[in-house]
């Protein structure tokens, strides 16, 4: 089973998008309330879960935008975090989304098409799992022999 560790940085709302990494990595975006006096973000709900070897640029222009934004209450706006991933991206955009099921999200759901991996979570994992294992599913598994 091969073993991925995840740092997460965050969180960003949409007043400071501009500030997420436009790097290779693996995002998060979240509904939430950032409270200005407190300086704290309260993450609310994972929304979707993303990958891109420019995350800040992919978010920007994402076309599921609207659809994120349909979510939020009246008091909330979008938060985002991230973990840098050069290598696997799609695998571990894969088991995040397999382990998390976020309402945005549609492929990787019922199925992981990958070999097992465990993924280790640090950071600011609000709402994320720190640690679990995605298994390959089974038809996909027989669909490669």
């Amino acid at each position: 089973m091969r073993e991925i560790v995840l740092e997460f940085e965050g969180y960003w709302t949409e007043a400071s998008e501009s500030f997420i990494p436009d790097r290779s990595g693996v995002y998060c975006v979240y509904r939430g309330k950032h409270d200005l006096l407190e300086r704290k973000v309260y993450l609310r709900e994972l929304l979707y879960i993303g990958e891109s070897d420019r995350v800040r640029t992919r978010i920007l222009g994402h076309e599921k935008r609207a659809l994120w934004k349909e979510h939020l209450k009246d008091d909330e706006t979008l938060c985002y975090s991230f973990t840098p991933v050069i290598f696997d991206r799609n695998r571990v955009e894969a088991a995040l989304i397999h382990e998390h099921k976020p309402k945005e999200n549609w492929d990787f759901i019922h199925e992981f098409p990958f070999p097992d991996t465990a993924v280790f979570s640090t950071g600011k994992t609000a709402l994320l799992s720190g640690c679990f294992a995605a298994l390959e599913s089974a038809d996909s598994r027989e669909w490669a022999s």
